[in-house]
């Protein structure tokens, strides 16, 4: 059964490229346009869910001006 063996070996080869770390990206530049458009996205996102915690907030506070004596 020494196809098994190789059969491993090659499945091992496989799993080795495949927890390879990625390259790092250090600019926009090097990334291509369907990245750098999911980054913008996501950073929205983030934005937006942020301006809706505020908001949130906001609401369920009274406003400092009218502190209860």
């Amino acid at each position: 059964m020494s196809s098994s063996q190789g059969d491993k070996k090659d499945s091992d080869v496989e799993m080795g490229e495949a927890t390879s770390p990625a390259p790092v990206l250090t600019s926009p530049a090097e990334a291509p346009a369907c990245v750098a458009g999911h980054l913008s996205f996501r950073e929205e996102l983030v934005r937006r869910q942020a301006e809706k915690e505020l908001a949130q907030a906001g609401s369920e506070f009274p406003s400092s001006s009218a502190q209860v004596v």
